[in-house]
């Protein structure tokens, strides 16, 4: 990981939880399954990238989700939002 490149997204993250029921469905329709929480990121001003600007991902709790975003290129030097 480059830290201190100057390509490096310095930006705000939006990182949630995403929601699923019993079931693993979400309030819209979409199945994920149950288990791991599922998160996803959105990079609003990021420069487009291999990895996208968003995407959905399993974490244990916030503080892996935001490691996990942070491994990914170009975002290690990312904020998020609260």
């Amino acid at each position: 990981m480059a830290v201190g490149n100057p390509h490096n997204y310095k930006g705000k993250v939006t990182l949630q939880r995403v929601r699923l029921n019993s079931g693993g469905y979400t309030d819209r329709g979409h199945y994920y399954g149950t288990g791991v929480p599922l998160f996803y990121y959105f990079c609003e001003d990021a420069p487009q990238h291999s990895w996208g600007r968003d995407g959905f991902f399993r974490a244990c709790n916030r503080t892996e989700a935001k490691r996990y975003v942070r491994e990914l290129p170009l975002l290690c030097e990312c904020r998020f939002y609260n």
